[in-house]
């Protein structure tokens, strides 16, 4: 007797590598002109909407480095598709493709930013770069083929000019990616500082930098923290720049100290945190 064997093949939707990521996810973005910060803006993806039939998620815009959702308002949607990311503005219908992660070194692509409009990129390097333990697909973008590498795109994240404008290739003015957070904890610092927000506060005045102090800096083994009495449900996390948390503590109204003697010398960014939200980000140098 001849057995009949029936094969069945599901064919499963896959996401790309450089799929979108989920609503825990932060992007602190600053505005440079003439080598100085003059704005900072942090943006969170909260949610989806359907816009001409395809689902988007939306995201926010917090008038500040420390992403507020109370105080933020809809900035834009963004969707992904098979590794092409487009986002679509608010009050506008018109999708925009940003980023593409399926080309190569050599490949050329005209991509939207919300600052120039469509612009014309070359892909001058492809490589991988390791974020909070996963190695990450990473295109190096000129604003001519050959070698230069004017920014990177990241692939999960966007690009390092910031994630609205990628291909803004202008030299006195621009946007800088600072920090990324990932479920309220440090998830990458871009910056070469390792700050992730220039608290300019003539710009965006914020009670807290004025009352809380962190010091020495550098710190030898000992950094204490200075925090005022109206402050409550405090805690702390340290991150070295590749986003590992190297110590995370709950701390108390008062001056607070923290042993950092076992910490390798480098640059570290400390986090506070009250009630859960995020208060004051700041690097610290340990000898």
């Amino acid at each position: 007797m001849n057995k009949i064997v029936l094969l069945i093949i599901l064919f499963l939707p896959i996401r790309a590598s450089a799929a979108l990521p989920d609503s825990s996810f932060t992007w602190t973005i600053k505005t440079i002109s003439m080598g100085n910060c003059q704005v900072i803006n942090s943006y969170a993806l909260l949610g989806d909407t359907i816009i001409n039939g395809s689902i988007h998620g939306k995201i926010f815009i917090s008038r500040d480095s420390v992403f507020n959702a109370e105080a933020s308002e809809y900035f834009c949607a963004i969707r992904d598709s098979s590794g092409m990311w487009s986002i679509v503005y608010n009050e506008e219908t018109e999708s925009h493709v940003t980023y593409n992660f399926n080309l190569g070194a050599g490949d050329t692509s005209s991509v939207y930013n919300a600052y120039l409009g469509y612009q014309k990129v070359y892909v001058n390097s492809v490589d991988s770069i390791l974020i909070a333990g996963k190695y990450r697909k990473r295109l190096g973008i000129g604003f001519d083929p050959g070698t230069s590498i004017w920014e990177y795109w990241i692939e999960g994240i966007g690009s390092t000019t910031g994630l609205f404008y990628p291909a803004c290739f202008i030299f006195d003015y621009g946007f800088l990616l600072s920090c990324t957070f990932y479920q309220d904890d440090l998830y990458h610092t871009f910056s070469e500082d390792g700050l992730c927000g220039c608290y300019k506060t003539d710009t965006y005045p914020r009670e807290f930098d004025q009352t809380i102090e962190i010091y020495p800096v550098p710190v030898n083994d000992i950094i204490r923290i200075d925090i005022p009495y109206t402050l409550d449900h405090l805690s702390y996390a340290i991150f070295s720049l590749d986003g590992k948390n190297i110590d995370k503590n709950s701390i108390q109204p008062g001056t607070n100290e923290i042993d950092l003697s076992s910490c390798a010398p480098g640059s570290y960014v400390i986090i506070l945190l009250s009630r859960n939200k995020k208060i004051m980000a700041k690097t610290i140098i340990a000898n």
